[in-house]
């Protein structure tokens, strides 16, 4: 039965975000390795502060011998106990308080990250991506003054057409993807605005867009692997969520704020370089633990079809007169895992075997001692140099 937790980030004024889980055991505290990553400066909140645990149809709420407790419905928890947690239910953390939604119906889904994931709009999407390569070649053709008007016309009977005006959810994402903003086809088309940036160099408005937009969605990268890969979650603070919620509209209103002080815009910048290093941190821990599957899933895929491996089970009477009728039991017992291997579906398979390491490897690059004391430019120096090593 999924679960989503509500977390409220405290701040002026404070921020709230949704984090939704199906699995059976969400840690929650201020450590790297919790499932849910409260970021508390005060350390109010321990590494592993408590756990959301899934009890039969629903869940039940444990503190782990935290040093200043966890409240449920205003109630202190005592330490080890499981607490019933029913939807609707508040428990606060720290400064952070943490609203429960149960939902009674799951719906079973794959994500882009998952490995059995196959998405179902690639042919409609690859006949869009060839219409707009043949519209750009005829764009090209016709005479400036009226291509831009005969565009957006076309456009427009073919969406009335289709019977699908500005209100529909699959022309809204189509437009964000193209413009990064609400789409409004009627709208006339304005002249490129330019902005000007050190140096004396224009840049027009298009191509600023085009930068915040693909600058917006690689920061979201890591954050979102993590949650969907891996199943873990990070809250931002209402000061750095920007950076990381893939949104060019908001990227850009925080960096290009005009009533911030000098101060405050250097504070961005710095929270926007140590985005950007998580992004490249990101990078190196994609390739460290893909080796470490490849590496650690292998000997133990092999390992568990090993024939050498004593059979389950003590040798009966028959097995220590003749011993090589126990030989022959490990042989029939290796070819049963083989086909139960076969048999399996990949992606199971894939969790089971070859995701853990990679997790492992993943988390120990992309959290290296550098990054957690601040300096995140180094850790990259660093990890490049160890992969160089690697190699």
């Amino acid at each position: 039965m999924p679960l989503t937790l509500t977390v409220s980030t405290p701040g002026d004024p404070p921020a709230e975000s949704d984090h939704s889980f199906d699995v059976d055991r969400v840690t929650i505290g201020r450590g790297g390795e919790s499932t849910l990553v409260l970021p508390d400066t005060k350390r109010v909140v321990s590494k592993e502060h408590a756990a959301v645990i899934r009890s039969g149809p629903g869940y039940d709420l444990l503190d782990l011998g935290s040093k200043n407790l966890t409240f449920l419905n205003g109630e202190a928890l005592e330490a080890g106990r499981a607490y019933p947690l029913a939807s609707g239910d508040t428990f606060t953390i720290g400064d952070f308080s943490l609203r429960c939604v149960v939902r009674a119906d799951p719906e079973v889904e794959r994500t882009m990250f998952d490995g059995g994931f196959i998405n179902p709009f690639l042919d409609d999407a690859a006949v869009l991506g060839a219409t707009l390569r043949s519209m750009a070649k005829t764009y090209d053709l016709q005479p400036t003054a009226r291509r831009d008007d005969a565009i957006v016309e076309a456009i427009e009977a073919a969406i009335a057409q289709a019977d699908e005006g500005p209100g529909s959810p699959v022309l809204r994402l189509v437009a964000n993807t193209f413009s990064g903003g609400a789409p409004s086809p009627a709208a006339a088309p304005a002249a490129p605005a330019a902005r000007s940036v050190a140096g004396g160099e224009r840049v027009r408005e298009p191509m600023l867009e085009a930068m915040l937009r693909a600058l917006a969605r690689a920061l979201a990268i890591p954050q979102r692997f993590r949650h969907e890969f891996i199943g873990q979650t990070i809250i931002q603070g209402p000061e750095a969520s920007p950076m990381f919620s893939g949104d060019a509209q908001a990227l850009r209103r925080h960096l290009a704020d005009d009533e911030i002080d000098d101060q405050e815009a250097g504070r961005r910048a710095e929270r926007l370089q140590e985005a950007a290093d998580t992004l490249a941190l990101h990078h190196v821990a994609l390739l460290e633990g893909y080796r470490a599957s490849v590496r650690e899933g292998s000997s133990n895929l092999l390992q568990s079809l090993d024939p050498s491996v004593p059979p389950e089970g003590q040798p009966g009477f028959l097995e220590k007169v003749l011993p090589f009728l126990r030989k022959l039991r490990a042989a029939d017992d290796a070819g049963r895992r083989w086909r139960e291997q076969r048999d399996e579906d990949w992606a199971v398979a894939e969790r089971r075997i070859f995701r853990p390491a990679f997790i492992k490897a993943y988390l120990q690059r992309a959290e290296p001692d550098e990054r957690r004391a601040g300096d995140t430019g180094s850790a990259v120096r660093r990890l490049s140099r160890r992969r160089d090593d690697d190699d």
